[in-house]
């Protein structure tokens, strides 16, 4: 009998095709939903939620052309060019992802220059995960594809954790206000999000595909294949507000 993880490793491609569209569905309905906020700074963090959700789902189809095209035997070039775009797209998702925490952190407070802090932490936090790629490449030459599993890993683990944890703090801090309004069923709701959020960024990023990076090369989504596919399932039923 097929193990489960036997079955998706045989339908990666099915997998990784549809949870691409959950994230872009995702993005596309906060992006639609943003005009009918009635706060303006809950509406600008928003899109920077929307804009995760956009270009996290492209990473993803992007991962599913690479797996497609693998088999036509594509040539080195091209394969480091498609490996060098979907890490960027994916640490920029992550980024966008970490200025929506702050941004609707912001909104629960009435003063603060929600731009410049968000701006300050967000180049510092890319200026981190860009000097640890730049040292893995540096210190591991000739590395080509391998480099790139590492810089991966180094998005979920330096970017994904951080930003998910920021979000979900926003996403409780905006829980009181709901609640002072009284507005309990958005206060639940916004809970469990926060807590998929979570199970998402610390849990689910922490099995990164195997890389040379410790503790990648041991903990990885090749190890724990259900649990990190149960994690990314779950975050996707309790991600939409």
């Amino acid at each position: 009998m097929e193990t489960v993880s036997a079955f998706f490793d045989r339908n990666i491609v099915v997998v990784f095709f549809f949870y691409g569209l959950a994230f872009f569905s995702m993005g596309l309905a906060v992006w639609l939903e943003v005009g009918r906020s009635s706060e303006d700074r809950v509406a600008k963090a928003l899109l920077f939620l929307a804009a995760f959700g956009l270009l996290h789902g492209s990473h993803e189809w992007i991962e599913v052309f690479i797996i497609l095209q693998w088999a036509d035997a594509i040539d080195s070039s091209t394969l480091l060019l498609l490996e060098a775009s979907r890490v960027v797209l994916l640490a920029v998702s992550f980024l966008l992802l970490f200025m929506f925490g702050l941004r609707l952190l912001f909104a629960t407070r009435q003063n603060g220059d929600s731009g410049r802090v968000t701006a300050k932490w967000t180049i510092g936090l890319a200026s981190l995960w860009l000097a640890a790629v730049v040292l893995v490449f540096s210190t591991h030459q000739p590395c080509g594809i391998n480099c790139f599993a590492a810089s991966d890993v180094l998005s979920r683990y330096l970017l994904a954790i951080p930003a998910s944890m920021m979000a979900a703090w926003a996403m409780i801090a905006q829980r009181k206000g709901y609640i002072a309004r009284g507005m309990p069923s958005c206060a639940k709701d916004i809970t469990w999000a926060a807590l998929a959020l979570l199970l998402y960024g610390v849990v689910g990023q922490s099995f990164t595909r195997e890389s040379f990076l410790f503790p990648s090369n041991i903990i990885n989504a090749e190890l724990f294949f259900i649990p990190y596919f149960t994690v990314q399932i779950l975050y996707q039923y309790y991600s939409i507000l």
